[in-house]
């Protein structure tokens, strides 16, 4: 199938998504300048042809949203906010090459919302582990998408709180020997599902028989756990302690 910036808007306005983005090159950490700056001017031409597009096959409740690329290249990346910010999107996504390192992830972050429009949401694609979305919150990021949580339930790591939390990362391993006789939920403190219904040791068996309703039932707990910490995020901003939110 061939893809072009037209047929894409077509396609997510058939599959009647409501959160429509924009037609990008993702491009590689490993790309060069020269390289990344071609991509960069395409992924522009793309973004003016999908709004084009938009117009003329959207429904009313579906919102296209523009995406800033640039890899880790500062002036890019300036260039890039600039040009997408300026356009009539109805939200900014950040993507592409975040760079290797957190550090640079926070630079990148810090180089490009100043220079987005206050008035649009800002949306971060393919980051969600939680130090991470607290990074991005505290420099002006609303939305994140990722696959971690999901991918983590598959390979037998579980969100749990802070309280009973033993590592920085605030998974356990359920496959671990010592859960097989475990009566506990994954988190007393979730109500989730799986959390109301089943046990820890009840998991660890079906982890380790390779049993798909494990897949499901840790899935369930995994997105409960990282939508109960968004929440969290939204109270203590709304109260005016997100610095609090961080120290937790």
């Amino acid at each position: 199938m061939r893809l072009d910036p037209e047929r894409s808007m077509q396609i997510q306005h058939q599959l009647g998504a409501d959160f429509v983005v924009a037609f990008d090159e993702c491009t590689s950490p490993l790309d060069s300048y020269e390289y990344t700056r071609i991509a960069l001017a395409r992924t522009h031409r793309w973004a003016e042809r999908c709004l084009a597009q938009h117009a003329k096959t959207r429904r009313d409740y579906q919102s296209l949203w523009g995406i800033v690329q640039g890899g880790a290249y500062r002036d890019l990346r300036e260039e890039s906010a600039r040009f997408i910010g300026a356009l009539p999107f109805e939200g900014l996504c950040i993507g592409g090459s975040l760079g290797k390192s957190k550090k640079e992830m926070h630079s990148i972050l810090e180089w490009t919302i100043p220079l987005l429009p206050d008035d649009k949401p800002r949306h971060l694609l393919g980051i969600g582990e939680i130090a991470d979305i607290l990074a991005g919150v505290a420099r002006g990021i609303d939305l994140f998408d990722c696959a971690s949580p999901t991918r983590w339930a598959r390979n037998g790591a579980l969100i749990v709180s802070r309280a009973i939390a033993e590592n920085p990362e605030q998974r356990l391993n359920i496959s671990n020997a010592r859960y097989a006789l475990d009566r506990a939920p994954i988190d007393p403190s979730c109500d989730c599902y799986t959390c109301r219904n089943f046990t820890r040791a009840y998991l660890h068996h079906l982890h380790r028989a390779k049993e798909l309703t494990y897949y499901r039932l840790a899935t369930l707990h995994n997105l409960r756990m990282m939508m109960r910490w968004m929440s969290e995020i939204r109270a203590h901003i709304r109260a005016g302690r997100f610095s609090d939110c961080i120290a937790l």
